[in-house]
């Protein structure tokens, strides 16, 4: 969608018409014109600013035009560091959760595994199977057997 206005460059408004202003920048010829037009509006005031900069000679404008862009660059650079950062922080902490889920699931493992011997062991000795343990203690397969006969695995 489209929307055009056209605006009468040589028509005079009422000073309350919101165009007065824009009238008036559009035709500004000299410095003391521009300094004249006092409005609230941020568009006029940005207009204003405009035509300023257009009318300082080359190397001025230049130079202003260099600094504006180099701060641009700096808030590109500082929005692209920001990310960089924020990206990295996420994976470094992705990185410690997932070991710290390893290390705590590993330690969990090992517990686990630690009271089901013992309780095998507790039986053996309830049954005084002695010989039992003692090759159990040796031979993982013969562990594994006892385990099954006495229900743990």
């Amino acid at each position: 969608m489209l929307e055009l206005h056209i605006i009468e460059l040589r028509k005079m408004f009422s000073p309350d018409d919101s165009l007065a202003d824009w009238v008036k920048l559009f035709n500004v010829t000299t410095e003391e014109e521009l300094n004249m037009i006092k409005s609230n509006d941020q568009g006029i005031c940005a207009g204003v600013e405009l035509m300023r900069k257009m009318s300082l000679s080359r190397r001025i404008r230049w130079e202003i035009e260099a600094r504006e862009k180099a701060r641009r660059d700096r808030v590109a650079e500082m929005e692209y560091m920001m990310d960089e950062a924020q990206a990295k922080g996420m994976a470094q902490g992705l990185e410690r959760g997932l070991a710290k889920g390893l290390e705590q699931g590993i330690t969990e493992g090992i517990e686990q595994e630690r009271t089901l011997l013992n309780t095998l062991n507790n039986k053996l000795i309830a049954d005084n199977r002695l010989e039992d343990l003692q090759r159990a203690t040796k031979d993982v397969e013969f562990q594994q057997e006892l385990l099954k006969q006495y229900g743990l695995q």
